[in-house]
C-alpha cells in the first residue's frame, strides 16, 4: 500500500539554496554563482552566509589596499566605472515610496545630529544613483523601517522587499568588492554602514546569533569594524568630501571619550576588573582586558552622565571600533571573561535602543552571552542583567523584569 499522502509530491528538500528560492518556497538545484529558478526569473541569487563572507573580505582587503589620493575626487565620488549591475528601470511605486521614506523620515534615524542627518539625507542618495548597490542598500534598510510603521497585513511585504533590496545589493558588490574598495571607496563605506543598521534591525529569531558568527565575528560587526579600517587607510581622501561630517563627528567623540576621567567611570567597572585581576594570570592577555575595560568605563562615563535625554549611537558604537582584533577573536571563541565584558557594553547598547534599527539587541545579546557561559560565571552578569530589564526564564528564555 502506497503510504505517500495524496495531493502532496515527494522530493528531496534543498538545504542549501538560495535566498530566494528559499523565500518563494521553492526547490533550488544550488548552482552558482546563481541557480535556474533565478536566471529565469531574472533576479539576484545570493546564498546564506554570503553577508558574513563579504563582511570579511571588505576587511581583508582594507587592510591590503589603499585607495591613492587620485582614485576619488574631492567629493568622494569615484571618477572610474566598476561594471556592477544597473539599478532597474522598472521601478515601481513601492520603491519611490520607500525613497521618499528615505527622505522625509529614515534619514533621520540614523543619527541625531544634523549635519551627518544632511548627508544621509542627501548625498548618500546621490551616490546611490551612481552606485546601484548603494540605493538599493538605502532602500532594504528604508523597507525595514516601514515595516515598523505598517499595519500587519503590510508588514510581510515591507520584509520581502527589504530582503530583495539587501539581495541585489550583496550581489552586485561580492564579485567587485576588492575594486570597489580602491576605486569607490566612499559608496563601499556608505554600502558597509547601511548593511550594518540593515543586519541589526532585521527581525531576529530567538537563536539566531548576532555575536558569534560561523567563521568569524557576526556579519554587522565585521562590516561595522571594516569600516574603521578603510577610513583609517585613506582618511585624508575623505575628509574633504561627503563623509567630511564623519570625520568631523568622529573626532569629537573621541576627544570626549578620551579626555572622561575614568576613574568617574570605576564604579560601573569595579567587579570587572577585579575578577580580571584575580583569575588573569598571563600578564599580556591581563592588559589586554584591562585597557578594554578602561576604554569602557571611559564610555560610561560619557554616556550615563551626559545631559542629552538620549544618547548618541556614535558614542556607544565608539568602543566597538576601539577595541583590539585580539578582544573580538576572544570574543569569538566564547571567552568568560570577554563574553562578561561585553554583558557590561549591553548596559550602553540599552541606552540607544531608541534608534529602531538598534531595539532589543541589549537583550538578544545578553541571551547569547549567559547561554554561552558557564554557570560559574553567570553571578557576573547580575549587574548588567537588572540594567537592561533582563533576566532568564525555567526555560533558559528571556523575560523582562517588571
Amino acid at each position: 500500500m502506497d503510504s505517500q499522502i495524496p495531493g502532496r509530491r515527494s522530493h528531496r528538500k534543498s538545504r542549501n539554496g538560495c535566498m530566494q528560492c528559499k523565500r518563494r518556497k521553492v526547490k533550488c538545484d544550488e548552482r552558482k554563482p546563481g541557480c535556474r529558478k533565478c536566471e529565469v526569473y531574472e533576479v539576484q541569487c545570493v546564498y546564506p552566509g554570503e553577508d558574513n563572507e563579504l563582511g570579511n573580505t571588505v576587511q581583508r582587503t582594507a587592510l591590503r589596499k589603499r585607495p591613492t589620493a587620485s582614485s576619488e575626487s574631492v567629493t568622494g565620488m569615484a571618477t572610474r566605472t566598476i561594471h556592477t549591475p544597473p539599478f532597474p528601470r522598472n521601478l515601481g511605486l513601492f520603491d519611490l515610496e520607500l525613497l521618499h521614506l528615505w527622505t522625509t523620515e529614515t534619514y533621520r534615524t540614523i543619527s541625531p545630529r544634523q549635519e551627518l542627518q544632511t548627508m544621509w539625507r542627501v548625498h548618500a542618495p546621490q551616490v546611490g544613483f551612481s552606485s546601484p548597490y548603494v540605493m538599493h542598500a538605502i532602500l532594504a534598510v528604508t523597507a525595514l523601517h516601514l515595516s515598523r510603521l505598517c499595519s500587519t497585513e503590510r508588514k510581510q511585504q515591507c520584509l520581502i522587499e527589504a530582503q530583495s533590496h539587501h539581495d541585489a545589493a550583496m550581489q552586485a558588490v561580492v564579485p567587485n568588492i576588492s575594486r570597489l574598495i580602491e576605486e569607490q571607496g566612499t559608496a563601499v563605506i556608505l554600502f558597509s554602514w547601511l548593511t550594518c543598521f540593515y543586519s541589526c534591525g532585521r527581525p531576529h529569531t530567538r537563536d539566531e546569533s548576532l555575536i558569534f558568527g560561523r567563521d568569524g565575528p557576526a556579519a554587522w560587526l565585521t562590516f561595522l569594524r571594516g569600516n574603521k579600517v578603510i577610513l583609517e587607510s585613506s582618511s585624508d581622501n575623505f575628509r574633504a568630501g561627503i563623509l567630511a561630517p564623519v570625520f568631523a563627528n568622529g573626532e569629537r567623540i573621541t576627544n570626549l571619550r578620551h579626555s572622561a576621567p575614568a576613574n568617574e567611570g570605576e564604579k560601573y567597572v569595579r567587579e570587572m576588573r577585579n575578577l580580571i585581576l584575580n583569575k588573569v594570570t598571563d600578564l599580556q592577555e591581563r592588559q589586554l582586558y584591562l585597557d578594554i575595560v578602561e576604554l569602557l568605563a571611559k564610555s560610561f562615563v560619557v554616556v550615563l552622565s551626559s545631559d542629552s535625554r538620549v544618547a548618541e549611537t556614535t558614542v556607544v558604537l565608539a568602543w566597538l571600533l576601539e577595541v583590539s582584533d585580539e578582544y573580538i577573536d576572544f570574543l569569538r571563541r566564547k571567552s568568560p571573561l570577554a563574553l562578561i565584558i561585553y554583558a557590561y557594553y549591553c548596559v550602553l547598547i540599552k541606552k540607544v535602543e531608541w534608534m529602531w534599527w538598534l531595539e532589543g539587541l541589549s537583550h538578544h545579546f545578553m541571551c547569547e552571552i549567559y547561554h554561552a557561559l558557564d554557570r560559574a560565571y553567570r553571578t557576573q552578569l547580575q549587574w548588567p542583567m537588572s540594567e537592561i530589564g533582563w533576566t532568564p526564564n525555567s526555560q533558559g528564555h528571556e523575560m523582562l523584569l517588571p
